[in-house]
């Protein structure tokens, strides 16, 4: 894999828009915010949409706590002795949880960075996840298990024996049950409940399962997968949450789909891939409203603001990057234009927007 050199803070004006042969499909290549992050191998926004949290692969082994609205660096999270394969907020965002090829979580205080708990698997920790009400903790591994963990004192509640690499987890809305993802063999994602009861496996996807997520109303569930087993599946995929019944295939990517999620009404789909480029579709229909085009490597990470108005994304190009997930295109185009944090203050009042 290729890391680029570290990027700085950027301020890009104004590319969009195409039309792809037969359907509005926009094509934005401008984003508000570029932020330095190194090889962003995970995002989230936080719960009230200030903050973007970043996790690092090599040679940086953080993760990164910025102001979303400035690109401002606030904090630093530093122990992990290997890449941050994934990162997430607490409901109520005071807390941050990573995980990391170290073969840890780590669950650290947002306010100031301490290290509050770390827990261990015995191979790479792929993917991290609270639950909905933030008393427990969700991880998935190369140990070929998913573990439940209770937060406040980070006790081991239940081992899940997925027996297939476990790259993403997830909870359910409601906190009862839990999603794992499967790699090599399997390729199959499975709902759980949270004591262990194999409720639904979801067969379909002929790659490694790379990312799961909950629609919001906890009746469909999403899907991607790709080629880190040189099975080139590249799609993402809807499905029905009671009876594991196959909705949708959301297909254009060209490379691994790495990452999906739905947007926070439930009504679009985001997926992020190898292919370099983030896309939004529809959910009811699958039809493809936008092409995020401008990262120069492979997109880890995807994610919605909470009020479902921007994206951002993650790439090993070295940047992380925040977008407007609606806007009406704009004609023209300019050269990319550095400007420090200050400038940008001063010409958006304090917001790129």
């Amino acid at each position: 894999m290729r890391v680029r050199s570290k990027i700085t803070f950027l301020m890009l004006v104004t590319l969009s828009a195409v039309a792809s042969v037969g359907r509005a499909e926009e094509i934005t290549t401008t984003p508000l915010i570029v932020y330095a992050s190194g090889w962003a191998r995970s995002v989230a926004f936080s719960p009230d949409g200030t903050k973007v949290l970043t996790g690092a692969g090599y040679p940086d082994r953080t993760a990164k706590l910025w102001d979303a609205s400035s690109g401002s660096l606030l904090r630093t999270f530093s122990g992990h002795d290997g890449w941050v394969d994934s990162v997430a907020f607490s409901p109520d965002g005071t807390k941050v949880l990573t995980g990391s090829h170290d073969r840890t979580a780590k669950l650290w205080d947002a306010s100031n960075g301490a290290l509050l708990l770390t827990m261990g698997h015995v191979n790479t920790v792929e993917s991290v996840a609270f639950s909905p009400d933030g008393t427990k903790l969700l991880t998935g591994s190369g140990d070929m298990k998913a573990r439940l963990w209770d937060a406040p004192n980070g006790s081991l509640l239940y081992i899940f024996p997925v027996g297939s690499v476990v790259a993403p987890v997830a909870f359910s809305p409601d906190g009862a049950k839990v999603l794992t993802g499967a790699g090599y063999p399997d390729h199959t994602a499975r709902l759980w409940g949270t004591g262990g009861s194999l409720f639904v496996t979801f067969a379909g996807h002929t790659g490694w399962i790379t990312s799961v997520a909950f629609s919001p109303d906890g009746t469909k569930l999403l899907t991607a997968a790709g080629a880190p087993d040189y099975v080139q599946d590249n799609t993402a995929m809807l499905w029905d949450a009671s009876n594991g019944t196959s909705l949708l295939t959301f297909s254009g990517h060209t490379g691994n789909v790495h990452s999906a999620t739905f947007s926070p009404d439930g009504t679009k789909v985001l997926t992020g891939s190898w292919d370099n480029t983030a896309k939004l579709w529809d959910a009811s229909n699958g039809a493809l409203l936008r092409t995020f085009s401008g990262h120069t490597d492979w997109i880890f990470s995807v994610a919605f603001s909470p009020d479902g108005t921007k994206v951002v994304t993650g790439s090993s190009d070295g940047t992380t990057r925040l977008w407007l997930a609606d806007r009406a295109p704009n004609i023209g185009f300019s050269e990319p234009v550095q400007q420090t944090n200050s400038e940008l203050a001063m010409r958006f009042g304090g917001c790129a927007r």
